[in-house]
């Protein structure tokens, strides 16, 4: 099995442009075809924060995926490509950046099938308790999601998270996050607030991952169940307000690295083909959202937490 890797570009950790991390593996001398298994691991910490998170956060994905969406039973074959796969990375990492990374760390598994966790297991060693409870996949393709964007609620305006509000905004969720990710992600979010006045926190707001998912959405209590959710997450995917990740660039070069800027910068055109979330499956909110913007229930997916010393 070969194992590559490469680095892929987005808003992640400043304006820096080599990012986030991906390794792919398929079969020595064969391309990536349909009928061949290949996977691809994502990492999203760079390995000089680790030691203030002590988590490298990582997406894996797997064409053995759609197999087993269609009805296939996987082997002990299949899990052991994945297994090797796994281990091969985790070597290869830890050997790279051994002078970088602390003597502890965790693995943080994000969005991992559920018929392929136990190959997480087995290849470190892992408790099934290592693995949260199960969430259902939501795929949402930009063809399925309404082609009209509403416009912004009566009385509020629309703009990006900012610092000061980090502490609601982290309270909001129990998925453990911190103000270093958050800082990170303010050019990937909407979010409302009532009137002009930024002193307030936002009411609602959606943030989006480095690889595109819905990964925050939260509504104020008191302003719930007035489609507000729904408003700032088609905002995240496919509406006109927000910045992409070029005039973001452009800005921090004119206004400096620490400058926030204004969400008001509107940009023209589609901004993703796709995205994808998590959602638990007794949140009927986060589902029914999911549903509006087109999104069609996939598999069941798991957070999986390994402990690794280096």
């Amino acid at each position: 099995m070969k194992l590559t890797a490469g680095l892929f570009y987005d808003n992640y950790w400043s304006a820096e442009k080599s990012l986030f991390q991906c390794w792919a593996s398929f079969a020595e001398n064969e391309s990536v075809d349909e009928d061949r298994p290949w996977h691809v691991l994502c990492v999203y910490t760079r390995p000089e924060d680790v030691h203030w998170n002590k988590n490298v956060d990582i997406r894996f994905y797997s064409s053995l995926e759609k197999q087993v969406n269609e009805g296939r039973q996987l082997d002990d074959k299949d899990a052991s490509i994945v297994q090797i796969f796994l281990r091969q990375w985790s070597n290869a990492y830890l050997d790279a950046y051994k002078d970088l990374l602390p003597s502890k760390l965790t693995y943080l598994f994000g969005s991992f099938h559920s018929a392929l966790a136990p190959s997480v297991h087995n290849a470190f060693n892992a408790p099934p308790s290592a693995s949260s409870q199960p969430y259902l996949k939501y795929l949402i393709r930009r063809e399925n999601s309404p082609t009209t964007h509403p416009a912004v609620p009566s009385g509020l305006e629309v703009d990006a998270i900012f610092t000061q509000h980090f502490d609601v905004i982290l309270s909001s969720s129990s998925i453990p996050r911190n103000k270093q990710y958050l800082q990170t992600r303010i050019p990937a979010s909407t979010a409302l607030y009532r009137g002009s006045s930024r002193d307030n926190a936002p009411i609602a707001f959606s943030v989006t991952a480095p690889d595109r998912s819905l990964s925050m959405l939260w509504v104020d209590p008191g302003y719930r169940n007035r489609g507000l959710g729904s408003w700032v997450a088609e905002d995240r995917l496919v509406g006109p307000y927000g910045m992409l990740e070029r005039e973001w660039d452009d800005a921090r070069d004119r206004h400096g690295a620490e400058k926030e800027i204004s969400g008001s910068w509107k940009a023209e055109g589609t901004r993703f083909m796709w995205s994808h979330a998590d959602v638990d499956v007794k949140n009927t909110g986060s589902r029914r959202i999911c549903e509006g913007l087109g999104g069609t229930k996939g598999w069941t997916v798991v957070w999986i937490r390994v402990e690794v010393e280096v």
